[in-house]
């Protein structure tokens, strides 16, 4: 399920449509033409914005897990199981989003830096198991 069909499930649920959502928030209504055909999708000031006044969260938009109210119907993510059931597990290792977390908001020369110090370190502990032709 694409974002936009999220939109429209979010829109039918409250028996609305698009020119009605864009004169209560105030976002053009030739936004979500353009989204509903593909030419662009709204940047986060614009989800977040959808988000709250359909009183739900904007994670709506991407998570797989979320469910919209009355639809009935699951976004799907990932379309390959494997991969899915591996984002899972790394979403429910602590240790794992706290790492993704330090990526999204760490400077990218400094989060270099403690990947070569983890490369390195599991390097030394595991030389078998690492592969050679690992660069930075």
């Amino acid at each position: 399920m694409s974002m936009y069909d999220v939109f429209d499930e979010l829109m039918k649920s409250r028996k609305m449509n698009p020119t009605e959502v864009s004169r209560q928030t105030k976002i053009p209504r030739s936004m979500f033409t353009d989204w509903k055909n593909g030419r662009s999708t709204p940047k986060a000031d614009k989800l977040k914005t959808l988000a709250d006044f359909f009183g739900v969260s904007v994670d709506v938009f991407y998570d797989d897990d979320v469910k919209v109210q009355n639809s009935g119907q699951q976004k799907v993510y990932y379309e390959n199981a494997e991969t899915a059931q591996l984002a899972q597990e790394m979403f429910e290792d602590r240790d794992m989003r706290a790492l993704f977390n330090m990526k999204k908001n760490m400077d990218p020369d400094r989060f270099a830096i403690q990947m070569r110090a983890f490369r390195d370190m599991y390097r030394l502990e595991h030389p078998e198991e690492f592969p050679e032709d690992f660069n930075d």
